[in-house]
């Protein structure tokens, strides 16, 4: 699937799916106190350096340090950690399967019994719906504030700040021409 995604859409970045990751977890390493802190790794609200304390006491408390899926799920952190995919687009798709929730997604605007003209116009609606989230996304990327992704937050905000000021003098430079 990855190098499918990578091919097809060469700027889109990859996510592994979460249900799928919970379920090998419980499956090949199954200690409670583990799954408790990569469900926390997998979905939480976290900043990079906080991932890694968390990931580094939880895998030593439980002796996971040699255990094959352990070390390959950390090497795939930046497909499937919040803390390392903050700031990409999934269109709002981020719960345990995504088939599962574009289906939750779509049953907003579609429901059974609807004829084909009924589909049509409602399908038509969830598309309108989710490329306005796309654009308000972009805006937000290109206008907003940054997303800090390290601990030296001051710096982050005045580069940013800069390259603000920068793109405003370019503008009223070049306008003038």
């Amino acid at each position: 699937m990855k190098s499918a995604v990578t091919t097809i859409f060469p700027g889109a970045h990859h996510r592994l799916c979460s249900w799928h990751l919970l379920r090998n977890a419980t499956a090949r390493v199954g200690r409670p106190g583990f799954l408790r802190k990569f469900r926390l790794c997998l979905m939480g609200d976290l900043e990079v350096d906080k991932f890694e304390r968390i990931w580094t006491d939880s895998v030593e408390k439980h002796g996971l340090e040699d255990h094959p899926w352990i070390a390959d799920m950390y090497a795939k952190k930046r497909s499937w950690s919040n803390a390392h995919i903050r700031g990409k687009f999934f269109a709002g798709l981020k719960t345990t399967s995504r088939c599962e929730a574009l289906n939750m997604q779509l049953g907003k605007f579609i429901h059974n019994g609807y004829n084909l003209r009924e589909f049509v116009e409602h399908f038509q609606h969830y598309l309108e719906f989710m490329r306005r989230r796309e654009l308000v996304a972009d805006y937000k990327f290109a206008y907003g504030e940054p997303v800090v992704k390290m601990k030296l937050e001051a710096i982050e905000q005045f580069a940013a700040s800069l390259r603000r000021f920068i793109q405003e003098r370019s503008s009223n430079y070049f306008g003038r021409c």
